[in-house]
């Protein structure tokens, strides 16, 4: 069968699969040639051309239909490469082609099909119950539109085919294609003709248009040609040339081709010109420039990924009650205000920051809202300029109140800014809270608590900073003072916080407050001057209940001076079900009532307290104490400098090292004190011992036990050490590892012999025999090492008065001999010979 008689038998297949059942007039060419081949008859197989009644088929190679002046009617238009090696071309050179029906471009076959479109020409398909542009069959089909129009009801494109469109081409569909179109877009079956711009897709009064203007057609624009290849809106270029002239630095400046909102809608200045715009840019990146006015929001509205909103100066949203604005895209808007009404906006994430200013100016009253407004917005990133912001951290009862910060952002202020309390009367507030979030940023802060305006009497829990519930805080170079209770407050197992290069300054309560947490580290933070109510510390680690948390809790080279209380200080009268582990390292306390401290427990509690490289100077009580405590703990290295300076006669407020038991307790036991290279230096002589250890409990089972401490001073012998009667178990020893000697002139009676445990004692000087009077080996000579050394002639003499020296169960020793030495240690029951050099009888 020969090949024309296939090509019709093809024709005539089409005819029945079409449905339409009309005649089909099939493009033959090459009888006539011109600009309107189309319109002469003999270029037609059915001798006629094609009109309302006819479906226009073109099949064939050769030259091809051109239509410039006339204007062509056909019911259909078939553009039918049958093979792979066919290639058929329409062109409608300034003519016009109105299509009854449908429009079908290399829907069959296996070639190639064009259709251009330019010199203003037009191809229009509106047919009722018609009108649709078929790309998608099996071949390669291709539209395009240099110059003119092409409008239909609908639009299908499959891979392989494509739509071309020019400076001036138009494809119009006469419904709501946006979203199609931009599908097409995206997936590159929509594209510009030979790169001469970006595709845009506007939808107006029922008709979705297509081009490269981002214009409806019979708008008012003026248009440019600048560089002899692309025409642009003038209108557009003046707003791009005001972006790149202005110098306030809060804007930032994208470069993105522009489109003014106003364009739109008639102007008005609400969402539904927003949206307008929206519709008009489609799916390519374009700034949307919203003008100087108020934008009224009555219905929710959603700005896309691919446009970046741009806010001239004066312009803001109002979005009113009910109403979200969804801003996925960028946003650039200087630091002033943007967004007004009581709806909500929700940022993009990944926008660089968002400032409290862009929901009002702060300063003249209550800025809560402006500033939570940021913090909730979405936006990763939330800047406050200098500034000072009223904080209502009133929580009357709540202490989750103040701004509440969200997961997954950084908080950071610029140098100037301030979050000042409102002054009130509530017991419990917070100026910043965290609670049951994750990964937070928080930076530069700087926090002023309503201390000296505060209108009420009671309570203690005014906080400038809460943590609770919460994991991954990071807190840095922030500033918090003059806060009803504490300066910072971590609570309920708050995980992974760090606190680094901060100060908590004149703090009603205390400057930090743990309560349970683990994985805590404070580095090169600053604590001061907490007083005004219990227990006015520096930093205090106290839980609440006995399940509460403290593990991995970490001070790393921080500083406290003149709080009340004590500096550093874990406390908790009783047990914790979890095991503790608490570490001070390389922290410095200057001033404090006490520098570092255990008060009043925690108690018969597993784990550890450290204490490493740390330095006490001029404490108004002591340079360490432990109170009625006995968790492990362990000291290596404490430098303890000029304690006592309130000059207590009480040693128990006035010696380097304290370890005591208040006559409050009972039935309990204090120590497990486990301290090396601890040192004492009192040059002014205000300090009343080195190391003071005394029980002031009556009755009931309390003692002291487990308790081993390495110490030098340069305070004399006899206020080296005080040692109370105890009792004392297990073991409890007291070396002062500088090795100091005290040459005796006079017998040392039974009360005082405590006041040289761990010294050599000697009778240089002596001009007759020392008696040296020991007291009971179970109480405060318990587990303590004399060494007695007689360096002249004239003796020394040991007596025992009842408590026996062992072995020989003496109650005296004497040598007259000069170099004769002993070393003796009491066990609790009895004092025992450990080294004998001479002869003692």
């Amino acid at each position: 069968m020969k090949l024309k008689h296939i090509k019709k038998l093809f024709v005539i297949f089409l005819m029945i699969a079409d449905c339409s059942f009309g005649a089909y007039c099939s493009w033959f060419g090459g009888n006539s040639t011109g600009p309107d081949n189309w319109a002469i008859a003999n270029n037609w197989a059915c001798g006629i051309v094609p009109n309302s009644t006819y479906t226009a088929n073109i099949s064939t190679n050769g030259s091809s239909p051109v239509i410039s002046s006339n204007v062509g009617t056909a019911q259909g238009i078939y553009m039918s490469p049958y093979f792979a090696s066919d290639s058929v071309e329409l062109t409608i050179d300034g003519g016009t082609i109105n299509i009854a029906q449908n429009i079908y471009i290399a829907t069959v076959g296996s070639g190639t099909a064009n259709v251009t479109v330019t010199n203003g020409g037009s191809l229009i398909a509106l047919g009722s119950g018609y009108g649709n542009l078929n790309l998608n069959g099996s071949g390669k089909g291709n539209l395009i539109i240099i110059d003119g129009t092409v409008e239909v009801k609908s639009v299908i494109i499959s891979a392989g085919h494509s739509i071309v469109i020019g400076n001036n081409g138009n494809l119009i569909i006469q419904s709501d294609a946006v979203n199609l179109i931009n599908d097409y877009i995206q997936n590159g079956l929509i594209a510009a003709y030979q790169g001469q711009g970006s595709v845009k897709v506007i939808y107006e009064n029922g008709k979705t248009y297509v081009n490269l203007q981002g214009i409806v057609q019979g708008e008012s624009y003026l248009f440019a040609d600048i560089d002899g290849n692309n025409q642009v809106n003038i209108i557009d270029l003046a707003f791009l040339a005001s972006e790149w002239l202005l110098t306030d630095p809060g804007i930032s400046q994208t470069r993105m081709p522009w489109i003014d909102a106003r364009m739109y809608n008639g102007g008005a200045l609400n969402n539904e010109t927003i949206n307008k715009a929206i519709n008009g840019i489609g799916g390519v990146k374009r700034t949307l420039l919203l003008g100087a006015g108020i934008w009224e929001v009555n219905n929710s509205l959603t700005i896309p990924l691919n446009i970046n909103l741009k806010f001239e100066h004066g312009a803001i949203l109002n979005v009113n009650a009910t109403c979200i604005v969804n801003i996925n895209g960028s946003l650039d808007a200087s630091a002033n205000q943007i967004f007004s009404g009581s709806g909500q906006v929700k940022l993009n994430p990944l926008i660089q920051s968002a400032y409290p200013q862009w929901w009002g100016t702060p300063g003249s009253g209550d800025d809560t809202a402006i500033c939570q407004a940021a913090l909730d917005s979405g936006v990763r990133n939330i800047y406050f300029p200098s500034a000072v912001y009223n904080i209502d951290a009133d929580g009357t009862g709540d202490q989750s109140a103040g701004l509440k910060l969200p997961s997954d952002v950084n908080v950071a202020f610029e140098e100037g800014s301030k979050l000042k309390v409102i002054p009130n009367s509530s017991t419990v507030y917070s100026v910043i809270t965290i609670t049951g979030k994750n990964n937070i940023s928080l930076s530069g802060a700087c926090i002023e608590g309503d201390r000296n305006f505060h209108t009420g009497t009671t309570g203690e829990w005014g906080f400038g900073i809460s943590i609770s519930n919460s994991q991954n805080i990071t807190i840095k170079d922030v500033n918090v003072y003059d806060c009803w209770g504490d300066g910072i407050y971590i609570c309920s197992v708050s995980d992974r916080v760090t606190v680094r290069d901060s100060i908590f300054n004149h703090n009603r309560r205390n400057g930090c407050s743990i309560i349970s947490a683990k994985n805590v580290l404070f580095e090169n933070c600053v604590f001061s001057n907490s007083d005004g109510t219990s227990p006015y510390k520096g930093v205090d680690i106290e839980p609440n209940y006995e399940s509460d948390i403290l593990q991995n809790i970490v001070f790393n080279n921080c500083r406290s001076y003149n709080n009340l209380a004590k500096g550093f200080s874990p406390a908790f009268d009783g047990a914790l079900i979890n095991p503790v582990s608490i570490t001070f390292s390389n922290c410095s306390s200057d001033g404090d009532g006490t520098g570092f401290g255990i008060d009043a427990g925690p108690r018969n509690t597993l784990g550890t307290i450290t204490f490493r490289d740390c330095t006490s100077t001029n404490a108004v009580e002591n340079g360490f104490s432990c109170i009625a405590a006995n968790i492990n703990t362990v000291i290596d290295g404490l430098y303890i400098v000029n304690p006592g300076q309130r000059n207590d006669s009480r040693p128990q407020f006035s010696s380097g090292f304290v370890v005591w038991i208040d006559s409050s307790r009972s039935n309990l036991w204090c120590g497990n004190i486990h301290a090396s290279n601890v040192n004492v230096q009192s040059s002014d002589g205000k300090a009343e011992y080195a190391l003071y250890l005394n029980n002031e409990a009556s009755g009931g089972t309390t003692t002291f036990r487990d308790i081993d401490i390495q110490m030098t001073t340069n305070m004399i012998n006899a206020k080296r050490l005080y040692k109370g009667t105890g009792p004392y178990a297990d073991y409890c020893t007291i070396t002062f590892t500088d090795n100091p000697v005290y040459n005796s002139t006079a017998s040392v009676s039974s009360g005082n012999m405590y006041k040289y445990i761990s010294q050599r004692l000697t009778n240089q000087g002596a001009s007759g025999p020392v008696t040296f009077n020991f007291n009971s080996a179970s109480a405060s000579s318990f587990d303590s090492t004399y060494l007695i050394d007689n360096l002249n002639g004239n003796g020394i003499i040991l007596n025992f008065s009842g408590y026996n020296l062992m072995p020989g169960n003496r109650s005296t020793y004497s040598s007259s001999q000069q170099g004769s030495y002993l070393k003796i240690r009491a066990d609790g029951v009895n004092y025992y010979i450990i080294e004998s050099v001479g002869t003692w009888q």
